[in-house]
């Protein structure tokens, strides 16, 4: 195992250079990327459930949804309508914006490079290079 200390923001963008790995060949790569996508999907879990919009937000959206391309005077009668609803939402979001700048430690299984299947591109090397060892 090794420890990465970074922020939240930058382990998301590995968890995603991960999940963009997942679906390539090699068994000990496999369940490396595995282990590793299940480990930071532990590290996410609550601030996924954090950034969830509350159901009125949700429903607030649907409202609005047929509108934002066609009628921008109805949107905003309608936003308008809902301000608190709304505000509630963007402190939600800059609330998970703020946690997502904090750093973390958690430990990750390396991606030894003799595992790394042949048909990996330097895209992909790249979003997972903090792992590779």
């Amino acid at each position: 195992m090794i420890q990465i200390t970074d922020k939240y923001k930058e382990l998301d963008m590995l968890h995603a250079g991960l999940q963009s790995v997942k679906d390539l060949k090699g068994v000990k790569f496999a369940v490396i990327v595995s282990k590793n996508v299940r480990i930071l999907d532990d590290l996410f879990k609550d601030i996924r459930e954090a950034s969830t919009p509350s159901e009125k937000f949700v429903e607030l959206s649907q409202e609005i949804a047929p509108y934002v391309d066609k009628d921008l005077m109805k949107v905003k009668e309608i936003e308008e309508a809902n301000k608190d609803l709304i505000e509630e939402r963007k402190k939600q979001l800059d609330e998970v914006k703020a946690l997502m700048e904090e750093e973390c430690t958690v430990s990750l299984h390396p991606i030894p490079m003799d595992c790394l299947p042949e048909d990996i591109s330097a895209a992909q090397v790249y979003n997972i290079d903090k792992l590779l060892e």
